[in-house]
């Protein structure tokens, strides 16, 4: 199947309405947050580290996993992010301080 364009300003509710009809993709709403990100992250500088690699990966997983019609959280598939503040293995934490 083929996704269509997500409507970034949707809610989060709505995009996952529209993943769960299948009718977009968990990695074209990724694509979509991550250009969103690299146009405009300049002028605002919110994402201090982004993984979009990692991400992407997620992503595809989520795809593949709502394909095979397998258990689904109530936000499969919608891509997020994290304050620094927060613990996530791998990553560094460091409370938005350049000196961390």
């Amino acid at each position: 199947m083929q996704g269509t364009a997500p409507h970034l300003l949707d809610s989060a509710t709505a995009l996952v309405a529209t993943l769960r009809r299948r009718e977009v993709r968990s990695v074209d709403v990724t694509r979509a947050f991550l250009d969103r990100i690299e146009r405009g992250n300049h002028l605002v500088r919110c994402v201090t580290r982004l993984e979009a690699d990692s991400a992407l990966r997620q992503a595809a997983a989520a795809d593949r996993l709502a394909d095979a019609g397998g258990p689904l959280g109530p936000l499969h598939g919608l891509p997020m992010t994290l304050k620094d503040a927060y613990p996530v293995a791998g990553s560094r934490t460091t409370f938005g301080l350049p000196h961390l």
